[in-house]
């Protein structure tokens, strides 16, 4: 029944072969290099999408991976299970620091008399922690925000990330790092989820 099902796909092992093929595809689809020290992790994140398609074999997954019509609507999923997402407001407090206190005010004098036009790629954005942070850090040093054109655009290869991004709702892990004061000013906190102010929302494109 189900439960025996459960646990063959609980028990079926990644091949050495089967990662190469798996690595291969993940490479050509994402730029993404996998080393053979990540077969157990691949494994794992793979074998939930096994479990769900009711497959009991890493071949047949990797087979619907390769036709090109059967893979259309299995992509998404696929690569949100092999990208990395993890992601919180203001990670890698140094980077955050350097935009605020050095490139923003370096942007602002070389701007001065021209275009006040600002536009920032966050690529890899994941779930939007990075493109908001970026807003935020606009918004905090910009003299005279109103009277600057900004856009923020974020972008990832996880469609469910960009959708979560979109809704720009956070836990309390997700906003750990945000200063308190930025906490109050740009957050809205609501049933325990953290909520991204419309001023925030305004200048991102995700």
């Amino acid at each position: 029944g189900c439960l025996w099902e459960c646990e063959r796909v609980h028990l079926v092992k990644l091949t050495a072969k089967e990662f190469r093929d798996m690595a291969g595809l993940i490479y050509e689809r994402t730029g993404i290099h996998l080393p053979e020290c990540k077969l157990t992790l691949l494994s794992n994140r793979l074998r939930r999408r096994l479990k769900a398609l009711e497959l009991s074999r890493f071949r047949e997954y990797y087979d619907l991976l390769r036709d090109p019509k059967a893979c259309e609507a299995e992509l998404p999923h696929f690569l949100s299970a092999v990208t990395t997402n993890e992601t919180y407001f203001f990670r890698n407090e140094n980077l955050w620091k350097f935009v605020r206190k050095k490139w923003i005010p370096e942007l602002i004098a070389k701007k001065e008399k021209g275009s006040r036009s600002i536009r920032v790629w966050s690529a890899a954005s994941s779930s939007g922690e990075e493109a908001y942070t970026t807003a935020i850090c606009l918004l905090t040093e910009l003299p005279d925000f109103e009277k600057w054109r900004v856009e923020v655009i974020g972008s990832d290869i996880s469609v469910s990330m960009l959708d979560r991004a979109k809704a720009g709702e956070y836990n309390e892990y997700a906003i750990a790092k945000v200063p308190k004061p930025l906490l109050l000013k740009w957050f809205e906190k609501r049933d325990g989820v953290y909520v991204v102010r419309q001023a925030v929302r305004a200048p991102v494109k995700v």
